[in-house]
This record gives structure tokens, sequence and C-alpha cells, in this order.
């Protein structure tokens, strides 16, 4: 399924989630100490799984088991949230949720403005490949391709870009 679901299958891939979703939820109400366990955490964690195993699908191996790979992203998951929660003091989850906004809602500034003023700082390369990953929603292995890149180096070329990016949104707010 998760094969088809790699293929464009949209009806696959939406299969493929609901049964991981399903299989996540029992890990991790397992996984969770009791004292923290409530139904919003532990969606909160599925969602963020299903978010990763989303963003890492182009790098999936189909040669090694599907299931493993699901369990570690999981527990690094997991591991991540219970290291944040327990370390991370509220402006930290402010500055954080400030920059999701940023990277979700750049799609919808780039069409409201023309996106001009947003890619002033930018080079062409920077321009082009953020298009393509948040725009056109190309994988991020295809852009790795196309620009001879490691997908690392495109990965820090966007979060640099969104970084500029935020820095303009915030001096055009203050």
């Amino acid at each position: 399924m998760f094969g088809l679901a790699q293929k464009g299958d949209q009806e696959a891939y939406q299969k493929f989630l609901g049964r991981v979703s399903s299989m996540l939820r029992g890990y991790l109400l397992k996984t969770m100490n009791p004292k923290n366990r409530s139904v919003e955490a532990v969606e909160d964690l599925v969602q963020e799984v299903l978010i990763s195993i989303h963003r890492k699908r182009d790098l999936y191996d189909f040669e090694r088991p599907l299931l493993p790979w699901i369990y570690a992203i999981a527990r690094h998951r997991f591991i991540d949230s219970f290291r944040s929660d327990s370390r991370q003091p509220d402006c930290v989850a402010w500055i954080e949720e400030f920059e999701n906004l940023a990277f979700l809602e750049f799609p919808k500034l780039v069409e409201e403005s023309n996106g001009e003023w947003l890619m002033d700082g930018l080079n062409d390369r920077q321009k082009e490949i953020l298009r393509l990953a948040k725009i056109e929603e190309w994988s991020l292995q295809d852009i790795a391709n196309r620009f001879s890149m490691s997908v690392t180096s495109v990965k820090v070329t966007i979060h640099r870009s969104l970084k500029n990016i935020r820095k303009k949104l915030e001096e055009k707010e203050s």
C-alpha cells in the first residue's frame, strides 16, 4: 500500500495513513507515562509522526521493512516531545509556532502579495528551491537531483530562505 502511495495513488495513501494512525495511537498510549497521557497528547504525537512520515517519505528505502522505519520515526518524535516538554520555556514554543506559521503560510503570502518583497533578499537559486518545495510541492529528493545537491543541502537552503522571509515579516510588523 505504501508503494502505491509513493507512486501518487491518493486513495492508497489515505488508507495507509489511517492504518498507521491507529497503530501509532496504540504504540504511543503504551509508551507514554500514565501521568502525562491524554487523548490530546497522543493525538498531537500521532499528527507529528504522520507529518514526519510525509516529509521523509521520499527517503524511505523499499529494500527495508516499513514498520521498523515507522516505529523509529515514532520513537524519535516521542523522545523529542518528551525533551521539549521538560525543557522548553514558553517563549520557545511561541517562536516555534511563529516559524511554523511562516512555513505554512508561505504559499498564501506569495499568492496574496506576488511575494516579490518577501523574496528580495534571496538569490535566484534560493527562490527557485523555495518555489519548488513550498508552492509546487516537489519532493526534497527531486529538488536535490535538479540542482545537483544533497537532500540535506536543500533542507538547509529552505531553512535559511524561510529564516530570511521571517525576518522580513517581523520587520514589516514592527
